[in-house]
């Protein structure tokens, strides 16, 4: 075939889909028969932005989730805070409710079955209760060996002790060991309000072994000095230093202290 001619390679350019300019440059691509080189860096360049999009998009990602990490730690000691403070608020809620129990039992007061000892169970205690003044009538040497007995202590651990000092003992340690404990003495009221169960052994003077009489047993049952009171006593608490009158089984109006 012979392309010598213009005509000729023009028509054959055109039905490639090619242009023709010279016969030295020959066919020159066209139209959509082959991407030129400006398409081509166009389309790198699209794709290094693509690239780019999708790492900024990562990053963002991170930074939101680290985001979120630092808040759930911030909230955490809140929520602990919080906690604590709740329990705080309970605690006192608590030590206020008690106080206000205690300031209502103190405003109903004292009642008959706070202070006095039924019948049944009087006569029930009889059977193995101990009485304070009979211990006082029990010889030195017998109180030594019964408080031994009951300490499991030598006697010679007693030696220097006064009779008092042991009769104490005993009613202590009775005591603890959950026995029923009686006492017998004339009341002696203080100006105070307060008063003691003095006993005739003594001359009603005042010694280790004197039962407490609280001031609200005093009043609620109008008890007078020279009252002669039999009761059961209990071991003084830690801020008292003397045994107590729990509970009263007889008052005796009679031989008042002058």
């Amino acid at each position: 075939m012979d392309f010598s001619s213009t005509e000729t390679l023009s028509a054959i350019c055109s039905t490639a889909g090619f242009s023709t300019a010279t016969f030295s440059t020959g066919c020159v691509a066209t139209g959509s028969a082959g991407p030129s080189r400006d398409s081509n860096e166009e389309s790198s360049n699209g794709a290094d932005a693509s690239g780019d999009s999708r790492q900024e998009h990562d990053r963002q990602e991170q930074r939101f989730e680290q985001r979120q990490k630092f808040n759930k730690n911030q909230q955490n000691p809140r929520n602990s805070n919080q906690n604590q403070k709740g329990k705080r608020f309970d605690q006192n809620q608590k030590y206020q409710n008690q106080k206000q129990d205690q300031r209502n039992g103190q405003k109903k007061g004292l009642t008959m079955d706070d202070v006095s000892i039924p019948s049944a169970e009087y006569q029930e205690h009889l059977s193995h209760r101990m009485l304070v003044s009979d211990l006082s009538q029990v010889p030195m040497a017998e109180l030594k060996e019964r408080l031994s007995q009951m300490t499991g202590n030598s006697i010679e651990d007693y030696a220097e002790y006064k009779k008092q000092e042991i009769i104490v003992d005993i009613i202590r340690t009775f005591s603890q060991k959950e026995g029923v404990i009686y006492t017998i003495g004339t009341l002696e009221i203080l100006s105070d309000g307060y008063g003691f169960l003095r006993s005739p052994l003594n001359s009603y003077l005042p010694g280790p072994e004197d039962v407490y009489v609280s001031p609200a047993i005093i009043k609620f049952l109008n008890l007078k000095t020279g009252d002669t009171i039999e009761g059961q006593i209990r071991n003084p608490k830690e801020s008292e230093r003397f045994f107590a009158l729990a509970r009263i089984a007889t008052v005796l109006k009679e031989d008042r202290l002058q």
